[in-house]
This record gives structure tokens, C-alpha cells and sequence, in this order.
């Protein structure tokens, strides 16, 4: 669920186009000038330096918006997950989570997702790694909580249901097809693995009929 864009890194700052003032072009650079550099040459090679001159702005306006390079880092990764994952609404749990493995499996299969993927989970035990990691699987999984919370309301699932939990289920399948093994995600598999998950996930709990077990 990377979001992770499905153009190249050569023409990533011209396809991601933004509406808005100054700020929001600004803000808009300085992301896509981080994205490239991430998908060139990973996190080692990232600089708010580097981002700053590719962007065309001082790195004073960066640290101001962004704090730091951990914060730059997750908010870019979290712009293009938000361009390219979108939270869809069908009306049905099961179509809504397949739409996000779908869209998973797209931007994982791109040079640059990949790219931006390997950066998160190609870094061993580096805490700064894993600072990134676990702020921008956080933001996914918060964003994404929606689609069964209402499936919850809808009857679809029990309640007491973990949202994380089930869009986790799904899209890890995803990740390690395009990632480790580097298998290929189609329709069918999607189809597959969300019956399997949804299906066990939909199964209510047996009613307690007291410690003898009468009916």
C-alpha cells in the first residue's frame, strides 16, 4: 500500500500536478524533488540540501514546513500513497478492499514503486528506517480504517472488527508477490485473497449456551 506513483522518476514532477497558490507549488516541488531523489538513489542518498536546490527553494522553507528529513521523507511517501491508493466508497467491503489491493499491486509494479518500496523495507534495523516506516504505515492504515468501519455499519463485518488488521491481511499478500518473490498480482489473485480473508473475518462468533452446553 505504498503508495507508491505508477510514472518514472524522470517524469514524476511533471505528471503530479497540483492545484493551489504558491504554497501548495512550492509544497508540490519540494515532494516530487523527494520522491526522485528516494527512487535514484534511496534514503542514503536524500539530502534536504539535494531536495532544496532540485526543488528551487531554500532549506530553511523545508525544515519550517517539514521539520526534518524523517518528516520530509513520510510526507512524501504519503502524498504519492494518497495520489495513487485513493480510499474508495462502492458500498461494498469487499469491492472497496479489493480496489486498494488493485491499486497496490499497480503502484508496487512500477520502476519508481518499486524503487520506494525496496527504500522501506531494504534498510535491516536502521531506526531512522524504521521511524519512517512506522509513521507512514500508521497514516495508510488510518486512512483506510473507513472502509470497514463502514462495512461494520452496513452488517458486513462483527463488530469489535480490527480495521488494520483486515486491509493488513490483504495487501501483505501484495507487497510480498511484488517485493520478495516478485510474482505476479492479477485480478484473480486479488479475488482470492480477499474472499479468503474477508470470509474469515465475516464469520460471527458461536453463541455460549452455558457451561453445560445445553441448547
Amino acid at each position: 500500500m505504498t503508495g507508491v506513483p505508477t510514472t518514472s522518476a524522470d517524469d514524476a514532477s511533471t505528471t503530479r500536478k497540483r492545484p493551489g497558490g504558491r504554497s501548495a507549488r512550492v509544497g508540490a516541488a519540494v515532494l516530487d524533488a523527494t520522491l526522485e531523489i528516494l527512487s535514484e538513489g534511496g534514503l542514503s542518498s536524500l539530502t534536504v540540501d539535494e531536495v532544496a536546490e532540485r526543488a528551487d527553494v531554500h532549506k530553511t522553507t523545508i525544515y519550517r514546513r517539514w521539520r526534518s528529513r524523517e518528516g520530509l521523507v513520510v510526507a512524501a511517501l504519503e502524498s504519492q500513497s494518497t495520489d495513487n491508493v485513493p480510499v474508495p466508497d462502492t458500498g461494498s467491503l469487499r469491492d472497496d478492499v479489493a480496489a486498494i489491493a488493485r491499486s497496490v499491486a499497480a503502484n508496487l509494479s512500477s520502476p519508481l514503486g518499486r524503487a520506494l518500496a525496496q527504500t522501506i523495507v531494504g534498510h535491516g534495523d536502521d531506526p531512522e528506517i524504521d521511524r519512517i516506516t512506522e509513521e507512514f504505515w500508521t497514516s495508510r492504515f488510518d486512512r483506510t480504517a473507513v472502509v470497514v468501519e463502514r462495512a461494520i455499519e452496513r452488517d458486513e463485518l462483527p463488530e469489535g472488527t480490527d480495521p488494520r488488521l483486515v486491509i493488513e491481511a490483504v495487501v501483505a499478500v501484495v507487497w510480498f508477490r511484488s517485493i520478495a518473490t516478485r510474482a505476479p498480482v492479477d485480478d484473480a489473485l486479488v479475488d482470492t485473497v480477499v474472499d479468503v480473508v474477508l470470509g474469515g473475518f465475516s464469520r460471527r462468533p458461536e453463541p455460549s449456551w452455558g457451561s453445560g452446553g445445553q441448547h
